[in-house]
């Protein structure tokens, strides 16, 4: 499994999950509440960041989402592909600030695919 994978099962959970946005209660002891007045989640005598960070990654898991489904299979070797070509267009591209710096943009998106498609343990 890739993490291409996970992301489109996590958007399938992510649309049958009570929906966003979930609001953090409480001082001492937390409740993660939405607009569903069923649902809630406690927390007695936790640490805030266990339910903080729930709750910021339910509210932001669509835009997170969104952007980690535009990775396909095939993207690294289509981004190898343009970092190969891009540095046939540019040699001394090392010595263009603007050149590194689409060079760095190029190698960033090719690691990212790279991290997308490996297949997960």
């Amino acid at each position: 499994m890739t993490l291409i994978d996970v992301v489109a099962r996590l958007k399938k959970l992510e649309a049958e999950a009570t929906r966003a946005p979930w609001t953090l209660l409480g001082n001492i002891d937390f409740q993660i509440v939405s607009d569903n007045p069923e649902f809630y989640i406690n927390f007695d005598d936790s640490d805030k960041a266990d339910p903080e960070l729930i709750t910021e990654l339910r509210n932001t898991a669509p835009a997170l989402l969104e952007i980690l489904g535009a990775f396909q299979e095939g993207d690294a070797a289509t981004l190898a592909v343009i970092a190969e070509r891009f540095a046939m267009s540019c040699p001394d591209g090392m010595g263009c600030p603007t050149c590194a710096a689409e060079r760095d943009v190029i190698n960033r998106l090719t690691n990212a695919a790279c991290e997308m498609e490996a297949k997960q343990e």
